[in-house]
């Protein structure tokens, strides 16, 4: 399999039948109705388990404290999508992604296949998203560029300035399902 980019993924040839949706309020499903977030949406489209882990406010360093819950539900493959509570938060970046790093081998070590979703928001600099994009290659963790890119602006499409509404979570589910959906197919 050829990606723009292309590395090796790590546990790409295993099976998936349950996936956990792993993060902040983005995996939540902050400002949509309970179960219209994108894991919802994934799931109808995949036709298999996904687990919303998802919890508003989360940084990369708190969801370590989680990663256990995450383990617990033995899936397949996780998506996370953290890092947006980190900017607003004016976290370091270097402590972003030492935690990323963490997390990403801790999740390794059970032989789990791990998506990371980039939501590229227009207020930061690439610098931050470059560094977690060579982070995923170092680790073998699939990245999934720009899954809210199109959203940004589009009052249709958002709840507010950085969480979608339930038409918004369903293209963000079609796009991560888009860059996932080779995996399934076993």
């Amino acid at each position: 399999m050829l990606w723009p980019d292309s590395y090796d993924i790590k546990y790409s040839d295993r099976r998936i039948e349950k996936i956990v949706a792993f993060g902040d309020s983005l995996t939540f499903g902050q400002g949509a109705k309970e179960g219209a977030g994108y894991p919802a949406h994934l799931e109808e489209l995949s036709h298999l388990e996904v687990i919303n882990l998802g919890r508003n406010g989360d940084t990369v360093l708190d969801s370590l404290s989680r990663l256990n819950d995450v383990i617990a539900k033995k899936p397949d493959m996780v998506i996370i999508t953290l890092g947006g509570n980190d900017i607003i938060q004016q976290r370091p970046q270097e402590e972003t992604i030492e935690a990323l790093g963490k997390l990403f081998t801790k999740l390794h070590g059970h032989e789990i296949l791990i998506a990371y979703v980039a939501i590229d928001p227009p207020f930061v600099r690439k610098e931050r998203l470059n560094k977690i994009k060579e982070l995923c290659r170092e680790h073998g963790v699939l990245f999934i560029p720009n899954a809210l890119s199109n959203l940004w602006l589009d009052s249709q499409m958002m709840s507010d300035q950085i969480h979608p509404n339930a038409h918004g979570y369903k293209i963000m589910a079609e796009s991560v399902f888009e860059k996932i959906k080779v995996f399934l197919k076993r």
